[in-house]
């Protein structure tokens, strides 16, 4: 559910934006509502929401300077402007800042849900799309891993004897200079029969931390591989 905030120094108002429209229907919920501008960041520090709907004009604050202040508690965050016909101009200006959309009072319902809907949507499409590219780099990530790993592996299976900067690059993910190339080997005494695997998981990734964090300082590249 997309968390909605409230801002208006006219409890009616805040009131009327409530009653509205429905808001399960719309995968949202309200958090909670501010009568000023110094109320309206506090609350977005402490509930974090996702939309801000916040009249352009209220005591304590103003509407632009609101506006700057949650962008730069919150850079996701959506804002929508109540504003009256006489403001038209300056909600225009607030438009520059990255405000998703603004209504004039009256407030219709019609209208407000709109805007929400319209927004609940980019919103989604925007996390759908985050969460693709995310994937997308993860699974760049483990080919790129699995690519480094197989030289080790070759390596030692004498696969590879002796591979050329250009090809350590081309074929293996793994970009030398010119320079000395270490290796480190890490040989441990335990039972394999004492520990469980979830045991020797944690075994090697505090190795591997112990190690990266020592050796990233001293070279360009590394890979960390168990056996």
């Amino acid at each position: 559910m997309l968390k909605v905030l409230i801002a208006d120094d006219e409890a009616r108002v805040c009131r009327l934006v409530q009653i509205l429209v429905d808001w399960e229907a719309l995968g949202m919920t309200v958090t909670g509502t501010a009568s000023n501008g110094l109320e309206a960041i506090d609350l977005i520090q402490a509930a974090k929401p996702d939309i801000l709907i916040t009249d352009i004009r209220m005591p304590g604050c103003d509407g632009l300077e609101l506006i700057e202040k949650a962008k730069k508690l919150s850079p996701d965050l959506d804002i929508i402007l109540i504003s009256g016909y006489a403001q038209f101009e300056y909600a225009q200006t607030a438009m520059r800042y990255g405000v998703a959309g603004y209504l004039l009072k009256p407030i219709k319902k019609d209208e407000l849900a709109d805007t929400l809907e319209k927004l609940g949507e980019k919103r989604r499409d925007r996390a759908v799309s985050s969460a693709i590219v995310e994937n997308l780099r993860q699974d760049s990530d483990n080919s790129h891993n699995l690519l480094r790993n197989r030289l080790i592996d070759d390596l030692i299976s004498e696969k590879l004897a002796f591979p050329s900067a250009e090809q350590l690059q081309n074929e293996y993910g793994f970009p030398v200079l010119k320079g000395s190339l270490q290796v480190f080997i890490l040989k441990m005494d335990y039972s394999p029969e004492n520990f469980h695997d979830a045991s020797m998981q944690a075994f090697k990734n505090k190795a591997e931390e112990i190690f990266s964090s020592s050796v990233f300082t001293l070279c360009m590249n590394y890979i960390f591989q168990f056996h």
